[in-house]
């Protein structure tokens, strides 16, 4: 069914809640994590004709926020490294790709600031320059420890013509910085 965009997920009734837990099943981690409530996280999918909507919340024990234009994403370390700006601040990222598709969509998402209550996001078609604020609804709520995120991708924004029995690749990514 329809979802509405603005970050609370009541709306959301049956859909599937994928758990994403460091140490998961199918589910990668780098750096510490204090305890169990450092960091959890769960996602929802659904779709309708005209739009694939993404949600998830997230439990965090600090909410470091900080946007990351992307114009300032990458930085070089001492050595010349490339490092990722985003990887230093709480951010939610989805990828999104189409069956049989060569490239995909990476959207990045960092929370609401206290002065601010809306969300802030970037991304773009793979190998082409993202973009600030693409066409697309969004929407996040910060809660004590929850952040949650709810985005409307539209079909035709994503190129993509789906099919019964489509299979599309995802992957979420939780940085807590």
């Amino acid at each position: 069914r329809p979802v509405t965009v603005d970050g609370n997920l009541n709306e959301w009734g049956n859909a599937a809640w994928i758990t994403v837990r460091p140490a998961g099943d199918g589910v990668g981690l780098r750096g510490v994590f204090a305890s169990d409530d450092d960091h959890d996280a769960v996602v929802l999918v659904q779709w309708d004709a005209r739009f694939l909507y993404l949600a998830a919340a997230v439990q965090d024990d600090t909410l470091d926020g900080g946007r990351v234009a992307p114009a300032r994403r990458e930085w070089r370390g001492p050595a010349g490294e490339r490092k990722d700006r985003m990887f230093y601040f709480d951010h939610f990222k989805v990828f999104v790709r189409e069956p049989g598709a060569h490239a995909g969509y990476n959207l990045w998402f960092a929370p609401p600031l206290a002065d601010d209550d809306r969300p802030y996001w970037w991304g773009g078609r793979q190998r082409q320059a993202p973009r600030e604020r693409p066409a697309i609804e969004v929407a996040a709520q910060v809660r004590d420890r929850t952040r949650t995120f709810e985005v409307a991708l539209p079909w035709a924004w994503l190129e993509a013509y789906p099919q019964p029995g489509d299979r599309f690749d995802a992957l979420f990514l939780f940085v807590d910085s």
